[in-house]
């Protein structure tokens, strides 16, 4: 029953804070809001992912792709899908951003790494770099971006009059 409460709650924080990236998010209400999103989205992902898979295999015996598109309604099943993937975009970015926050991250150091995220892509697309330059890239500053999310609140906050430690890092006064 508390889980229940504890899982409501962080769900109305969620929704009720769509667009505040100031504020913070405890590690729980977290990982409460992503694994219970996570457990929802296996099931449409699944039964879209048996759509398109039984669509392809009829592709490849010789069916027409506009017809095979008509006869398994694919288009609805996409369409409300990434309707409600778009709608939950943006709290969980702004979640997550609250988040980092609450484990010491400064805004200026997030925007940083958004910034390097975004970069890296489109230097991959421009000089066509090997995709797995690219991918170990990514894979490198997600998986640091996802530790983060498992500290416990203020572990980053620091005393070091150093400007890039600064920059990226709120100080234990500030909190």
């Amino acid at each position: 029953m508390v889980g229940e409460v504890v899982l409501v709650n962080a769900y109305k924080k969620f929704f009720r804070e769509y667009f505040n990236f100031k504020g913070k998010t405890s590690r729980l209400d977290f990982w409460y809001v992503i694994l219970s999103l996570l457990i929802l989205s296996i099931i449409p992902t699944a039964i879209l992912s048996y759509l398109i898979f039984g669509s392809l295999m009829s592709i490849s015996g010789g069916g027409n792709v506009q017809e095979i598109m008509e006869i398994t309604f694919l288009n609805i099943p996409i369409f409300i899908i990434g309707i409600i993937y778009l709608f939950l975009f943006v709290p969980v970015i702004t979640m997550t951003v609250r988040r980092w926050r609450d484990v010491g991250l400064r805004a200026s150091g997030i925007i940083l790494i958004f910034c390097l995220l975004v970069l890296i892509v489109i230097l991959g697309f421009i000089i066509h770099l090997k995709q797995n330059i690219i991918i170990d890239f990514l894979i490198v500053i997600s998986s640091s971006m996802f530790l983060i999310t498992l500290m416990p609140s203020q572990i980053c906050c620091t005393n070091s009059k150093n400007r890039i430690s600064q920059f990226f890092f709120c100080s234990k006064g500030e909190r």
